[in-house]
Formats: C-alpha cells, structure tokens, sequence
C-alpha cells in the first residue's frame, strides 16, 4: 500500500471550508485539473453519493467512478474508488485552526490485482509524485475559491453565493 498526505490551511470557517470540497456536482468550476464531473446519485450528498469525475492524468483523460464511504459534515469525509487493479481511498479532514480551517487529505492506494501488485514497487514512487501534485493544485484551487469571495472568514454564510 502506498499513501500520502497534503495539508491546507483556509481562511474560512469548517463549515464553509466542508461544504466546498464536498460539491461534488460543480467541483469542475473551481479544480482546474477536473475535466468534467457526472453525478451518479441524486439528492443530497451522503454515504452512498457516486459520481464520475474525469481529470488529464498523464496527458490523457481518465474517468473514476468515485463513491463516499464516510460522510460527517462539517468534520470528515472518506471518497473510494476502484481503477486499473487498485483500491484508492481519500480522507479529508476538517479541523478549526487559528480562525480558519485546517485542511488534511490522506490518500492511500492498494494494489488488489496481480498485475497491480507486481508493477506497484516500480511504479509508486512516480505515480505518487504526480498524485501529490494534483492533490495540492486541488487544494490551492479550492483554497483560492473560498477565500476570495468577500466575508470567507468568519459565518458559515459567507460560501452560499460560490458554492
């Protein structure tokens, strides 16, 4: 298994800070390495929520099916999804911090085929490297998002207009 973690710090409240990484439906507007997202479910989101989310990985479009396991406004959520012989799984973390929110997103990825588990040590370390940097840009985007909307810091209102 291999896995990473990235932090952020926003200058918005966990709530407003949740509620924007958790729109899954109009993430493509705000993730610049997001193509495009197509909801799956339908209602709000909750355990069970699916969609498929395609991003330029590797100069070319891939599309994940991805699905929450955990769900736990404004606190946490868990993201899951199964491609090319692997399990992945994203956690992102909520935490108050200096009048803000910290931002923690722990990715881990599980070879679950053979031909995953053989070519995993010698593809890991390269495959990490460029997932750590679409998870930063993904936290910078939504970073800049939130916090440049007029008010971000403070009243869990101030993210209705963006997101």
């Amino acid at each position: 298994m291999a896995s990473v973690s990235v932090e952020q710090q926003i200058d918005a409240a966990p709530e407003d800070v949740f509620r924007a990484f958790s729109d899954f439906e109009n993430a493509a507007q705000f993730i610049t390495g997001i193509v495009r997202i197509e909801m799956l479910t339908t209602g709000a989101v909750r355990v069970g929520t699916r969609w498929r989310e395609t991003r330029i990985m590797f100069k070319k479009e891939a599309t994940e099916e991805i699905w929450l396991t955990e769900f736990e406004p404004p606190r946490q959520y868990v993201a899951e999804a199964e491609s090319n012989g692997a399990h992945y799984r994203s956690a992102f973390r909520f935490v108050p911090n200096d009048g803000g929110t910290r931002v923690t997103m722990d990715f881990e990825a599980t070879p679950v085929s053979l031909f995953a588990r053989l070519t995993s040590f010698l593809m890991a370390p390269m495959m990490l490297k460029s997932v750590v940097k679409v998870m930063e840009q993904d936290m910078i985007d939504l970073k800049t998002a939130i916090e440049k909307k007029p008010g971000a810091a403070g009243t869990a209102d101030s993210a209705n207009t963006l997101f």
